[in-house]
């Protein structure tokens, strides 16, 4: 079994769309013909931020995942 990840990374459905404003847990858009659903390209750059920014204050407290020799 692969080791677990030290960091979950942050879904962009979890946030309200800066575009549009739909709620979190909620998509963007649903095209009905074809059941596809749209996430805002806004809203998964605000996701991938809120990544970057919480990886760079973890940088720093991480425990490494193997104990020192």
């Amino acid at each position: 079994m692969s080791e677990l990840s030290d960091y979950v990374a942050i879904s962009p459905i979890t946030l309200e769309c800066p575009r549009c404003r739909a709620k979190a847990g909620e998509v963007c858009d649903v095209l009905i013909d074809k059941g596809i659903e749209v996430v805002h390209v806004e809203r998964i750059k605000a996701a991938l931020r809120m990544d970057v920014e919480a990886k760079g204050r973890l940088a720093g407290v991480l425990i490494p995942s193997q104990p020192a020799e």
